[in-house]
């Protein structure tokens, strides 16, 4: 839980995710490029799938948004 109704923001789950996306592409790159690959082959390949399913992609984004913004309008009384 990144929210606390009580404390706001957990800062510091939101430093342990962005640190574990870092970890995952610093060693998904590694992997890559061990194998024979280059380092950035697993970043262009999940790229490439957005770009395959962009109209997802898009009706996604736009579900979490309209998500996001009615939660937050439920926190702040609205």
């Amino acid at each position: 839980m990144i929210w606390d109704p009580v404390f706001g923001w957990d800062w510091d789950r939101i430093r342990l995710g962005f640190m574990f996306v870092g970890f995952v592409f610093l060693f998904s790159g590694f992997i890559s490029a061990t194998e024979g690959g280059e380092f950035l082959d697993p970043t262009m390949s999940l790229l490439g799938f957005l770009q395959k399913n962009d109209i997802a992609v898009l009706i996604g984004t736009l579900l979490l948004l309209m998500l996001g913004y009615s939660w937050w309008r439920r926190e702040v009384g609205w």
